[in-house]
């Protein structure tokens, strides 16, 4: 006799098995905090940093009283802003019949904290509206805020170019440039006319349309464009159809546009403050009434943008197809 799949076999045939492991989520490494200055709050609410202003040189004539200038006095405010939590709770029952419980709780704790986190990489990215909307911030004459010039309001390699300049001019000096683009961007770079047709003078360009621009790491363009080294960020601002006049002329980015940010990471020109009362922490304990095990992660911190002279936001339309 021999047994096949058939009707009287079907009650003996598992149609649905379930594996003994459960599968990883995928996540994207976390940039922003590494750009910006850390401040420790060891109390209140309002962190007071002084700033002293430059001193001009003037004309001076024999035997009249010298002029006695006093330098610009300024304050800056750094307040805390957000006070964010990420809570779980399981009761004894669940426990007891959740077959993968032993790989939830161990997941649960850098599942919470890691929530925490991108809620803190999205207030820094966020940093970028803090630019006044529709208007091009312009600091020594160059624009600080403007639209991407490439056709249907894309970026391209000159707005970077401009980008370097207006922060030059605003005498941020030019070392460790740092710029953090949609990755819709990193394609239209690697589609820019301007590096196909620099393929011959400069080789690189041949390795960044054959390998990408984000090298082994994913995050990070391989090679530095126009003196920036490029990341690549899922986290940037969507700042909304905004029309500026300024860089590349009068344009208007689209309601899916993004806000590309370009700045200095060196430590004498971090544009970011990034200032924590509370770091991320988890607590746990037993609620015996409600027959559960709790679970909380907190963090109080506050974000601000500290240097505005030293940040250039580049708004561009982004795709949001799947086509090629």
């Amino acid at each position: 006799m021999s047994i096949q799949q058939t009707a009287n076999s079907g009650a003996l045939i598992r149609t649905q098995v379930w594996a003994d492991y459960v599968k990883e989520r995928l996540e994207d490494t976390l940039i922003a905090t590494r750009f910006a200055t850390s401040v420790d709050f060891m109390d209140g609410n309002t962190l007071n940093i002084p700033s002293i202003g430059q001193l001009v040189a003037q004309d001076y004539q024999e035997g009249k009283s010298v002029t006695f200038q006093s330098p610009d006095l300024g304050n800056f405010q750094f307040v805390l802003t957000d006070y964010a939590d990420v809570s779980f709770a399981i009761t004894d029952k669940a426990k007891r019949d959740i077959f993968y419980y032993n790989q939830l709780m161990a997941d649960i704790p850098v599942n919470m904290a890691r929530a925490l986190q991108v809620r803190v990489e999205q207030d820094i990215l966020a940093l970028s509206g803090s630019q006044t909307a529709a208007n091009p911030n312009v600091i020594n004459d160059f624009a600080h805020r403007f639209v991407g010039s490439g056709t249907n309001q894309i970026l391209t390699v000159a707005d970077i170019r401009y980008a370097r300049l207006s922060l030059i001019k605003a005498n941020i000096t030019p070392n460790r440039l740092v710029g953090i683009v949609d990755p819709t961007v990193e394609l239209q770079l690697r589609a820019d006319t301007t590096i196909s047709a620099s393929i011959t003078n400069q080789p690189m360009w041949a390795d960044i349309l054959s390998d990408g621009l984000s090298g082994d790491t994913g995050l990070q363009f391989k090679y530095n464009i126009e003196g920036f080294d490029i990341y690549t960020s899922n986290y940037l601002r969507n700042p909304g159809s905004e029309a500026i006049n300024g860089g590349a002329g009068s344009r208007n980015a689209g309601a899916n546009a993004v806000s590309n940010m370009f700045f200095s990471a060196d430590p004498m020109h971090k544009v970011f403050l990034y200032g924590v009362r509370k770091p991320v922490t988890v607590s746990e304990w037993r609620d015996n009434d409600a027959k559960q095990d709790k679970y909380s992660v907190d963090t109080e911190y506050g974000v601000a943008l500290c240097r505005p002279e030293g940040l250039v936001v580049i708004n561009t339309n982004v795709s949001t197809s799947a086509n090629i």
